[in-house]
């Protein structure tokens, strides 16, 4: 993806979608727990429609957020859905960055255009 097709708001659209994410798979996890407590060995059968209810959303999400910010390595294979915290928190951390080249770049075009009124330098160091 070209830095210059980074937007703030597709940007924000994705971190919502990692959060929805974040919170299907602690529903995963709840339910999981629920049927651990209840002292009987889990049996996905019993939880079926849930389940299955909630890994299409986890999918959809998945879906989503790669449209909104797409990847090298979904070019060529099928999108995975994300289904465990260590991805997501790669996909968080990659999202922050993505962020910060963003705003960084927002603010050294604005340099550039203000070059004959402030210093590059000076105009960087007044909007950080």
């Amino acid at each position: 993806m070209p830095i210059s097709n980074l937007k703030k708001e597709t940007l924000n659209k994705a971190k919502e979608a990692l959060s929805n994410i974040n919170q299907t798979l602690t529903e995963i996890e709840n339910i999981r727990k629920k049927q651990f407590e209840s002292g009987v060995k889990f049996d996905p059968s019993a939880h079926f429609e849930e389940l299955h209810k909630v890994h299409t959303k986890i999918s959809d999400l998945t879906s989503m957020f790669y449209k909104l910010v797409p990847m090298k390595e979904t070019d060529y294979w099928a999108v995975r859905p994300i289904t465990n915290k260590h991805t997501l928190q790669q996909l968080q951390e990659k999202l922050d960055t993505l962020t910060n080249i963003e705003y960084s770049s927002r603010i050294l075009l604005g340099a550039l255009y203000k070059q004959m009124v402030v210093h590059p330098c000076d105009y960087v160091l007044d909007n950080i």
